[in-house]
């Protein structure tokens, strides 16, 4: 139990430590144990054991196994999402999609200040979002899905900012007036990145910077941009 415990450990550590591919830490951990034992039997009140350098192997191995399990539970159920502009329909998008999934907002203002979702005479509702920076991006998570949400003229700009933050994988989902942008962002990506757009009839204005008010449902559309 000692063994299985301390290399579980210390894959936990190097996993942490060192962004190096899994075969490459299961192959220096099982031979980190294999050293340990050859070593023990060299010395004349010690002797090597393979029920040892098993636990050792299997620790390490299960640590690997529940990461995989885990992160394979949490894309199944939730994804990480990024709205590119805090607009009305940023604020709306962003504060439906976050009942069921993980949602940042990236913002040009304060990103300690709560926003909110009303609608009619209902009470207000906080939008359960996280408002990061640019400068925040850095130390974001890779992301699932980024949905642009601002002006049109201005997607260009916002797709150069967060390019570096995008993962292999990243869905890219465009929500403005006008189709212009497709034609210029499409050749950007890479082969394994996909390209979307989405309309929506649905309707909204911000009564103040942190307030966004739903004055009309609507439906919303979602295609996917061909090469």
């Amino acid at each position: 139990m000692a063994h299985f415990g301390i290399f579980f450990l210390l894959a936990i550590i190097m996993d942490k430590a060192f962004k190096l591919p899994l075969y490459a830490q299961i192959l220096l951990l099982a031979g980190y144990g294999a050293a340990i034992e050859i070593m023990q039997d060299s010395l004349p009140y010690r002797q090597a054991s393979l029920a040892d350098f098993v636990a050792d192997f299997i620790g390490a191995a299960s640590y690997f196994l529940a990461k995989a399990l885990l992160t394979l539970r949490k894309r199944s159920v939730m994804a990480n999402i990024l709205v590119v502009g805090d607009g009305a329909i940023g604020l709306l998008f962003s504060h439906f999609l976050a009942k069921h999934h993980t949602v940042n907002i990236l913002t040009k203002k304060g990103t300690l200040n709560t926003r909110f979702y009303s609608r009619g005479d209902a009470p207000c509702e906080k939008i359960n979002a996280t408002f990061i920076s640019q400068q925040q991006l850095t130390q974001a998570p890779e992301f699932d899905i980024v949905l642009f949400t601002v002006k049109a003229f201005a997607v260009q700009q916002a797709y150069a900012q967060v390019k570096p933050y995008l993962g292999n994988n990243t869905h890219i989902v465009m929500s403005h007036n006008g189709m212009g942008n497709v034609e210029q962002l499409n050749p950007q990506l890479t082969k394994q990145q996909s390209l979307y757009f989405l309309t929506t009839s649905m309707a909204g204005f911000k009564s103040n910077p942190n307030i966004v008010q739903h004055t009309g449902n609507g439906q919303s559309v979602l295609g996917a941009v061909i090469n």
